[in-house]
């Protein structure tokens, strides 16, 4: 094919059609990679790594536990949000496999009085409250005697 015109218009137009063929071809589908599965920690890293989150923890629900009982609005909303922070942190633990199933159980359960004592902040009662905290409280303290038995 011969093309008539000017030089620089000639190349301009065959740079075109030659970017155009480029696009026009499909591009290669990247294969899709399995993610790995995360691996448990090790013994030691998960006991030292949980025991200090369910400190943290622990602490958080009686600082929840002082602010419902003295007061402080603020506070007991800032309480909310760190207990949350806690059980994040604590669900990023990767335990040993012969103690996820029973740690998993035991921190749903947590999380889901987590979820209440939120619910009790904008409409709960006060003794409901009080037992939400104390009832995370005990699981906290049960979850924490489960660790030190990993070994």
């Amino acid at each position: 094919m011969k093309i008539k015109g000017h030089p620089m218009a000639v190349g301009c137009i065959l740079m075109l059609w030659s970017l155009f063929a480029i696009a026009a071809s499909p591009a290669p589908i990247p294969k899709a990679t399995p993610k790995p599965t995360p691996q448990p920690e090790s013994p030691v890293l998960f006991r030292v790594s949980a025991l200090k989150d369910l400190a943290d923890l622990k602490k958080d629900i009686g600082d929840a536990q002082l602010a419902v009982e003295k007061g402080g609005k603020w506070k007991l909303l800032g309480n909310s949000v760190e207990i949350k922070y806690n059980i994040v942190q604590l669900r990023l633990r990767r335990p040993p496999t012969q103690y996820s199933k029973n740690w998993n159980s035991v921190l749903a359960q947590i999380d889901a009085l987590s979820d209440q004592f939120s619910k009790n902040i904008s409409g709960g009662s006060v003794a409901s409250t009080r037992s939400t905290l104390s009832n995370m409280l005990s699981l906290a303290t049960a979850l924490e005697a489960y660790v030190k038995t990993v070994n």
